[in-house]
């Protein structure tokens, strides 16, 4: 924001704090945590795929909303 001063160690700090905070709530649930990985592993082959130009992910690849939405989804599920 205009006449705002961020500190980029601050934000480093609740990275590393969200970061922890998301490990704890996956590490109990190892469905939790093999999802997690597979939208990791997507991620980053979808970043891959970008730096060479082409995503070759073909057009019914979900947005990075509905891939959050799916994730809600399935922790609210989780806990029924």
């Amino acid at each position: 924001v205009a006449g705002s001063s961020l500190s980029v160690e601050d934000i480093s700090d609740d990275i590393v704090d969200m970061q922890a905070r998301i490990d704890q709530l996956v590490e109990p649930n190892p469905q939790h945590a093999a999802m997690i990985r597979q939208l990791e592993r997507a991620y980053d082959e979808s970043l891959e795929a970008m730096a060479g130009g082409d995503t070759g992910l073909g057009p019914d690849l979900p947005s990075g909303d509905d891939l959050a939405e799916e994730l809600q989804r399935f922790l609210r599920e989780q806990g029924d």
